[in-house]
């Protein structure tokens, strides 16, 4: 965060040499959010926070970057819903710009009320994206999944029998895309379940773990 006085300095210089400043930063961290399917939201920089008169300043700029320099997106998805992630997949630049190393992060949310209905029709979505859509193929890929739930809003041990259940089905009657699409959702789930109640990722793999407050889960 910068101090008072390198705010004030900020503030004595010439507009045009504010303007290159604020443009570097905007073009040198371009962090964007994708939020559901609705709106993307551009995640703010430090430099916003020093002065109202900096915030208007640098936000005008910083605002008008083209998407194609972000790099970093987090797309939101809600109980594995198709349509939203279908929607929120058109927000994002196919192609990054030149020289820019972009992230993108598929943040799923998930709750009880998520069924494997849904859940099957999401990887095949996603696997039928990857084998035909050449515009979208290099970023599906290259997805990094990740799981997040509330705690008490999910019951862990049901869950884990499902998928676990699940991975056996397609590790041997679905093709080969499903299957590395789905093992993508499986271990993202057990790294956050784990960090939930303890439930280390290897013994869910093997197939069988100690249940918090005692007894044992199987798949």
């Amino acid at each position: 965060m910068a101090t008072l006085q390198q705010t004030g300095s900020l503030l004595n210089l010439p507009a045009e040499l504010r303007n290159q400043i604020y443009n570097y930063i905007a073009y040198d961290d371009q962090n964007a959010k994708l939020i559901a399917y609705d709106r993307v939201l551009a995640l703010p920089l430090p430099i916003s926070q020093t002065s109202r008169r900096i915030r208007w300043e640098f936000n005008g700029i910083y605002g008008s970057v083209p998407l194609e320099h972000a790099t970093h997106f987090t797309v939101v998805n809600n109980h594995f819903c198709t349509w939203e992630f279908i929607l929120s997949l058109g927000k994002i630049p196919t192609t990054p710009a030149v020289g820019v190393d972009r992230t993108v992060v598929l943040k799923i949310q998930l709750k009880d009320s998520s069924t494997t209905e849904n859940l099957l029709l999401f990887v095949k979505t996603l696997a039928g994206s990857i084998a035909s859509a050449p515009k979208t193929v290099d970023l599906v890929r290259s997805l990094q999944y990740r799981i997040t739930f509330d705690e008490g809003s999910l019951d862990l041990d049901a869950q884990r029998v499902t998928l676990g259940r699940l991975a056996k089905r397609y590790r041997f009657h679905h093709p080969e895309g499903e299957q590395r699409v789905f093992e993508k959702i499986y271990w993202a789930f057990a790294e956050e379940a784990e960090r939930v109640d303890g439930v280390s990722v290897k013994q869910y793999a093997l197939g069988c773990w100690s249940k918090k407050g005692g007894g044992f889960g199987f798949v």
